[in-house]
């Protein structure tokens, strides 16, 4: 199953094959990771009314 981080490294490589995108792909999928985290976060704070 592909992703939006599979499709961007993608294009990176068939760009630019002398860059090791590996790091982009770790992190790439660390930060959407943190974004679906913090939005958890920030949902469960408000339905108890709890400031971060």
């Amino acid at each position: 199953m592909e992703d939006e981080v599979d499709r961007l490294v993608a294009a990176w490589r068939r760009e630019r094959p002398d860059l090791d995108v590996e790091p982009l792909e770790v992190l790439s999928r660390v930060s959407r990771l943190a974004r679906h985290l913090d939005r958890a976060r920030r949902l469960a704070f408000s339905e108890h009314q709890l400031e971060p």
